[in-house]
């Protein structure tokens, strides 16, 4: 009599089942099963994870081609991709912070520049504790603008208090939030863009989460390089990401939607600073939020 799945009771014709895919494993693991699994899980991570970002990062767009083409057990899933990519880099951003980002310490004059390495970048409040009930909401009346005033006094207060450093960690939780929202309200803009030939929504989508993912790693990579190079060698990280980021969107697009190079450098350009907007806004309300809620 031939063996039956453990999972889901099928029959057997090998050593994994032909229904739900489970390995047959009669007998009860032992510790050195258990780290020999884990070891294959970390080291294979899938295999597909390397090929996947080998993909991504040298061939800008070909990965989305070969995902929409069908050619898809190879690679890691998108927002699975999407995922382990920005979870890694924000985790780095919060551990590693720039070189050049100032600890928000008191002064000699009672008051403290708000930042910290939590931010990436200071957040240019100045004042002391004194000033804070002096903040006023402008074009909010009524009960509404006296309670949002009063909370932001009281959020200065804290601020103050202790440095920028919770408002920091506040901001830190949001942003990944934020940018998940503004990644499928972007992708609508590309319709207006490429509409002939028309192209679905999802795959103007599934380009943006590949690309974010791309520069979500390239990010993850500049922020090692920057902890470990000399602060002098360090401040040049930034730069080149910036123009390999520019250059990674241009491959992209031009790979993907296969336009003439001369418009698809305008259309880079334009989506590029609509993007540039959509981002400020997304970081400004983060920002707000983080102020009214850490």
């Amino acid at each position: 009599m031939s063996a039956a799945c453990l999972n889901c009771g099928a029959g057997l014709l090998g050593p994994y089942c032909s229904l739900c895919g489970q390995k047959h494993e009669p007998h009860p693991p032992t510790v050195g099963h258990l780290l020999g699994e884990t070891i294959e899980t970390v080291t294979h991570a899938d295999s597909r994870l390397w090929r996947t970002i080998g993909t991504l990062l040298a061939r800008p767009g070909r990965l989305t081609r070969e995902w929409l083409e069908g050619r898809r057990v190879r690679y890691l899933p998108p927002f699975r991709l999407y995922l382990i990519a920005s979870v890694t880099c924000f985790l780095l951003l919060a551990l590693l912070p720039a070189h050049d980002t100032p600890e928000a310490t008191p002064r000699t004059d009672g008051k403290v520049v708000v930042g910290g390495p939590q931010t990436g970048a200071a957040l240019a409040i100045e004042g002391g504790e004194a000033d804070c009930a002096r903040l006023a909401v402008t074009g909010v009346d009524g009960s509404a603008g006296a309670a949002l005033q009063q909370r932001l006094r009281d959020a200065c207060v804290r601020v103050v208090r202790d440095g920028g450093k919770g408002v920091g960690e506040a901001f830190m939780r949001g942003l990944p939030k934020a940018m998940f929202v503004l990644l499928p309200l972007f992708a609508l803009l590309p319709l207006a863009f490429y509409w002939r030939p028309r192209r679905l929504y999802a795959e103007h989508l599934l380009l943006l989460v590949h690309n974010h993912s791309a520069l979500f790693i390239a990010l993850s990579i500049e922020r090692l390089l920057t902890a470990a190079l000399p602060p002098a060698v360090a401040s040049l990280t930034t730069p080149v990401l910036g123009v390999w980021a520019a250059w990674y969107v241009y491959r992209s697009m031009l790979s993907f939607y296969g336009e003439p190079r001369g418009k698809t450098v305008v259309k880079a350009a334009a989506l590029g600073f609509l993007y540039f907007l959509s981002a400020s806004l997304a970081l400004a309300f983060t920002g707000l939020a983080a102020l009214l809620t850490f």
